[in-house]
C-alpha cells in the first residue's frame, strides 16, 4: 500500500489541501502541526493528538468509493476548508482530548443517502450527534482535539473522520 505523507499548514487562515481525500486508489497518511494556542492545555493536548497519530500510523485510506472507475476519477469523500485539520483512517484508535478551544463546522450532505455524524469520546467510544439527509446540513460546536466521524447511514460504513485543528468556522462536505 503505498502512502503519502501530508503535513498541513496554515497560510492565510487556509489549510495547505483544502480538497480534503483525494481520488484514487492511493492512500495517505496525514500529520500536522500542531497549532499555538494562548490555553497551555489545547497546545498539550495537540501534541497528544499528534503523538497519538504518529503512535498508531493512523493512515487516512481512501473510502473504496474514491476509486477510479472504467478511467473516471471518482471525487473525493469529504472536503474540508476553513482552516489546518486532520484526516484519520479507518480504525484510527484515536479520541478526543480534552481542550478549551472551541471551534466549529458545517456539515452538509451531498450525497444521495443519510449519513450519520458521530463524536469520538474520550474513550474512543462513539456519540451520535445526528442523522444528516441527503443536501441537507447541520451545524456543529466543537473542540479543537475533538475527533469526528462519518457513517453511511444505511450500513454503517466509514466514510470519513477527521480532527479540526484551529479556532474558527470550518466547512465540511460529504459527497
Amino acid at each position: 500500500m503505498r502512502r503519502l505523507f501530508i503535513v498541513l499548514g496554515v497560510v492565510s487562515g487556509c489549510a495547505l489541501e483544502e480538497g480534503g481525500l483525494l481520488p484514487g486508489d492511493a492512500s495517505y497518511d496525514t500529520a500536522f502541526d500542531a497549532p499555538t494556542h494562548d490555553a497551555t492545555v489545547d497546545a498539550n493536548a495537540a501534541d497528544a493528538v499528534t503523538d497519538a497519530l504518529q503512535a498508531t500510523d493512523a493512515v487516512a485510506d481512501a473510502p473504496a468509493e474514491a476509486t477510479y472507475d472504467a478511467g473516471v476519477e471518482a471525487g473525493p469523500i469529504v472536503t474540508i476548508t476553513g482552516g489546518p485539520y486532520t484526516l484519520l483512517g479507518v480504525d484510527a484508535g484515536v479520541c478526543s482530548m480534552n481542550a478549551n478551544t472551541p471551534t466549529a463546522f458545517d456539515l452538509t450532505n451531498d450525497r444521495d443517502a443519510s449519513v450519520d455524524l458521530i463524536w469520538v469520546n474520550y474513550t474512543c467510544g462513539e456519540q451520535p450527534y445526528g442523522v444528516i439527509v441527503p443536501l441537507g446540513m447541520q451545524p456543529q460546536s466543537t473542540y479543537v482535539t475533538h475527533v469526528w466521524r462519518i457513517r453511511n447511514q444505511a450500513d454503517n460504513a466509514f466514510l470519513a473522520e477527521f480532527v479540526l485543528n484551529a479556532a474558527g468556522t470550518y466547512a465540511v462536505t460529504v459527497h
